[in-house]
C-alpha cells in the first residue's frame, strides 16, 4: 500500500467516524422523508464544499511547488554566491554559483570549513570577519581572493549576518559579490585619471551642450583658468578673437563630420595673455550613436614657435653662408684653374716627367674641390627651391637616370632593371637627383669578379611607397651602415672608385627626410648592397 493510499483511507476513517458523531442523536427511522432529504443535502453540501476545498489545496501547493522552483533556480542561479555558514564557520548550504566559482560539486562544499575555500593570504581576514559577526546585529562586509585549482584571483566583497537567538540554531548568512572586474576597472579609471590629471598637455571635457565637466590641473598651468573657474562654462572663455566665424564654421562642420578636428589656435589666458595652441577635439559617442562629450587636448606652442622661428632663421643664414661660400670659393679655384692652363702652355715642350705631375696633381686637387664645393650647394637648397612636391612618376625617373649613365653602363658591360614603380608625391628634379646618385653610386662601386646587376623595385608599406636598389657590388660593412649618409664620409681612398666629394649619399639622405621618408641599407647574402627608402605616394 503506497503512503498516499494510507492516507486516503484514514481520512475516509476520519470522516466516517465523523458522520457517525453527526448522526448519533438522530434515529432515521424516527425522521421524516423531508427531514431525510433535508440531512442527503447537507450531507452533499458538505462533500462538494470539501472537494472545492481540495481544490484549492491542490492549487495553493502547486502554487508552492512553482514559487519553490522559482526561488531554487534564484537561489541556485543568481549571479552572487549565497553561504549559509553555523557559528564555527562550516558551510550549511551553498548556491550553485559559488560551486561554479570554485569549480567544485556543491555537494563536497557542505560541511567544509569556509576559511579553507579562501586564499590563504585572506584567511585572517576571514576569521576577524567571522568574529565580529558572530552574535552581532550588525551586518559586517569585507573583501577576500577565493582560492581558485587555477590560480586565477576572484575577488569577492563578502556581505554576513547573525541570524538566530541561541548558538544552537543561530546561523550566518552570507551573500559574495564578484567585484574582481569592477575593481579593475576602477584601478583603470584611477590610473587614466592620474595620467589625465599629471598629463602635460591640457584636457578639457565638455558635455554635449558644451559645457564644461572637467578640466586638468595643465589647463590652469596654460590658461591660467583654476577648476572652479571653468566649470560650468563653455571654451568660448578662451577666445581669443583671432578667428572669424568662417574659421569656427569649417572647424565644427569637420567635427560633425568625422568627429574630430586637429590643428592651430589661438587662444586667450584669463589675464588676456594670447597664445598659440595645438589643438585636437574628439567627439565621443555612446554605443547608440548619441553625443556624450567633447573631448579637448591641447599644447602651448608658443616655444615651439619661438624655436621654428629660430630654426628657420638659422637655415637662411646657412643657406645664404652656403651659397656665399661657395661662390668665393669657386672664383680663385677658376683663376687657380685658369693659370695652371696658362703655364701649361707656356711649358709646352719641356719634357720633365716630375713637373707633369705636379701639374695633375694640382689640377686634381681643384677638380675634386669643385665638386665638394657643388655638393655642398645642392645639399644647402635641397628643400628650399621654389618647386613644390607634386606626382612624380618614379618610372619616368628611374628611365631618365638610365638614359644619363648609358656610357657608364655600357663600358661597364652591366645592366640596370626596374619594376612596376609608384607614383609619389615629392619634387621632381630631386628625385631625379636621387636616382642619378644611388644608381650612379652603385656602378662606381662595381665588382670586378662580374658584371654589374642593378635592380630596382617598389612596394606598398604602410601608406608609403618603399624603394629597393639593390646591386651586386663590392657591398658596405654593416658597421658603416649609418656613416656612409653623413657629410663629407668615404669608406675608400680619395682616388679609388674614381674619387668623389662624400656627399652624394648625404644628398639623398636629406632629399628623402624633407619629403617625409627614411634611408637605411643592407647587405645582400651573396654580395653587393640594397639601398632601401620610403617615400609618401600620390594622393
Amino acid at each position: 500500500m503506497t503512503e498516499s493510499t494510507a492516507q486516503a483511507r484514514l481520512l475516509r476513517e476520519r470522516a466516517e467516524d465523523a458522520l457517525s458523531r453527526h448522526i448519533v442523536d438522530r434515529d432515521l427511522n424516527l425522521m421524516s422523508r423531508e427531514q431525510v432529504q433535508d440531512l442527503v443535502h447537507e450531507l452533499v453540501v458538505h462533500q462538494v464544499e470539501l472537494e472545492m476545498q481540495g481544490e484549492e489545496l491542490r492549487r495553493t501547493q502547486a502554487d508552492l511547488e512553482r514559487i519553490r522552483d522559482q526561488y531554487t533556480d534564484l537561489y541556485d542561479f543568481a549571479p552572487v554566491g549565497y553561504l549559509t555558514l553555523n557559528e564555527t564557520g562550516q558551510i550549511v548550504t551553498a548556491n550553485l554559483t559559488i560551486a561554479g566559482w570554485l569549480e567544485k560539486d556543491r555537494i563536497d562544499l557542505i560541511g567544509s570549513s569556509y576559511p579553507r575555500i579562501v586564499a590563504e593570504s585572506d584567511r585572517d581576514t576571514i576569521y576577524l570577519h567571522l568574529k565580529s559577526v558572530k552574535g552581532s546585529a550588525f551586518p559586517s562586509s569585507c573583501e577576500v581572493t577565493l582560492a581558485h585549482p587555477q590560480d586565477t584571483p576572484r575577488l569577492v566583497q563578502m556581505d554576513s549576518r547573525w541570524v538566530g537567538t541561541d548558538d544552537a540554531s543561530a546561523q550566518i548568512f552570507c551573500t559574495l559579490t564578484d567585484v574582481t572586474e569592477s575593481r579593475r576597472t576602477a584601478r583603470r579609471l584611477q590610473l587614466l585619471g592620474n595620467v589625465i590629471q599629471h598629463s602635460s598637455e591640457a584636457v578639457m571635457i565638455t558635455d554635449p551642450n558644451e559645457v564644461i565637466v572637467f578640466v586638468n590641473q595643465a589647463f590652469t598651468d596654460i590658461t591660467h583658468y583654476s577648476e572652479s573657474d571653468a566649470l560650468g562654462l563653455t571654451p568660448r572663455i578662451l577666445s581669443s578673437g583671432r578667428h572669424d566665424r568662417a574659421f569656427y564654421v569649417d572647424m565644427w562642420e569637420q567635427l560633425q563630420k568625422t568627429g574630430m578636428w586637429q590643428g592651430e589656435i589661438w587662444n586667450q589666458r584669463k589675464d588676456d595673455g594670447a597664445y598659440p595652441e595645438f589643438l585636437t577635439i574628439n567627439a565621443v559617442k555612446g554605443e547608440n550613436g548619441r553625443l556624450l562629450n567633447y573631448v579637448c587636448v591641447f599644447s602651448n606652442i608658443s616655444r615651439l614657435r619661438d624655436r621654428e622661428e629660430a630654426l628657420r632663421i638659422s637655415n637662411e643664414e646657412l643657406n645664404q653662408f652656403a651659397q656665399v661660400t661657395s661662390h668665393d670659393l669657386r672664383e680663385p679655384l677658376r683663376t687657380i684653374t685658369s693659370f695652371i692652363e696658362l703655364i701649361e702652355r707656356k711649358l709646352t715642350g719641356i719634357d720633365d716627367p716630375e713637373i707633369t705631375e705636379y701639374f695633375h696633381f694640382v689640377t686634381e686637387g681643384a677638380t675634386r674641390m669643385d665638386r665638394l664645393i657643388q655638393g655642398i650647394l645642392h645639399y644647402s637648397q635641397i628643400g628650399k627651391k621654389a618647386e613644390e612636391s607634386a606626382s612624380v612618376d618614379m618610372n619616368k625617373v628611374v628611365e631618365g637616370a638610365i638614359h644619363n649613365l648609358e656610357t657608364a653602363i655600357k663600358e661597364s658591360q652591366g645592366s640596370i632593371t626596374a619594376g612596376d614603380l609608384p607614383t609619389v608625391q615629392a619634387v621632381e628634379i630631386e628625385m631625379d637627383r636621387l636616382m642619378d646618385n644611388l644608381l650612379g653610386n652603385a656602378l662606381k662601386y662595381r665588382s670586378a669578379d662580374r658584371p654589374l646587376s642593378v635592380e630596382v623595385t617598389a612596394a606598398e608599406r604602410r601608406g608609403m611607397a618603399q624603394f629597393t636598389v639593390r646591386d651586386n657590388g663590392i657591398g658596405i660593412d654593416p658597421a658603416y651602415s649609418d656613416k656612409v649618409f653623413r657629410m663629407f664620409q668615404r669608406l675608400h681612398a680619395k682616388e679609388a672608385y674614381g674619387g668623389g666629394s662624400g656627399v652624394g649619399l648625404s644628398i639623398c639622405k636629406k632629399i628623402i627626410e624633407t619629403d617625409g621618408g627614411r634611408i637605411w641599407i643592407d647587405a645582400n647574402p651573396d654580395g653587393g648592397s640594397s639601398f632601401h627608402f620610403t617615400l609618401p605616394l600620390a594622393a
